[in-house]
């Protein structure tokens, strides 16, 4: 992928998704889709027992800059309000200017639908362009979904400190697959359908 705003995606579950990048405006919808997360899954994204995000929180995660910090969001097209279903996002590292930091956030009601495969790859489009090779992701060792996930994309574990794994991911170049074959199909009208 190429960092421009992907086709309308329809998983196996025939809702209808666009990808698209995230916009300052969407701080509002990123709050409630904060309260549509069970306790769980806000603990898998924050590795912490997170209650609510802050005014700043809200912000750093809506205003993103597209060179250092790149987000993208996935929408329920068939629904009037557009419900933001999940985000992706890369943060340079300081460190390294070559490597970032992944968080994948799915809603509970629209995760095991491909949501997340399909976001890590427009991860890997915007970032492969911006000179990132690598990827390290923080998972909680009970975050059995993003742990597949990455596996499946070839990720390696490098590390384990206080119930969390640090996974390493090469970014993909143009034209290798970020996933097995088996696990993404593109059809003909440029629908997205995914099994993870």
């Amino acid at each position: 992928m190429n960092g421009t705003t992907p086709p309308a995606a329809r998983p196996r579950d025939l809702t209808e998704y666009r990808f698209r990048r995230i916009e300052p405006a969407d701080a509002p919808r990123l709050a409630h889709a904060f309260t549509q997360l069970s306790p769980t899954s806000r603990y898998h994204r924050f590795l912490a027992p997170v209650q609510s995000l802050s005014e700043a929180q809200l912000r750093t995660f809506a205003e993103v800059d597209f060179v250092d910090h790149v987000a993208w969001v996935a929408e329920v097209t068939d629904r009037p309000e557009r419900t933001l279903a999940g985000v992706g996002r890369w943060i340079r590292s300081t460190r390294d200017p070559a490597c970032a930091e992944i968080a994948l956030t799915v809603l509970d009601a629209y995760q095991g639908r491909g949501l997340g495969t399909a976001l890590l790859g427009l991860l890997v489009g915007s970032a492969r362009s911006r000179g990132i090779q690598w990827f390290e992701a923080t998972v909680l060792g009970e975050n059995l979904r993003m742990r597949a996930l990455l596996s499946r994309c070839g990720a390696t574990r490098v590390g384990f400190d206080l119930g969390a794994y640090t996974y390493r991911l090469a970014v993909p170049t143009a034209g290798r697959r970020l996933v097995r074959p088996a696990q993404e199909r593109v059809t003909s009208e440029g629908r997205t359908h995914a099994s993870a």
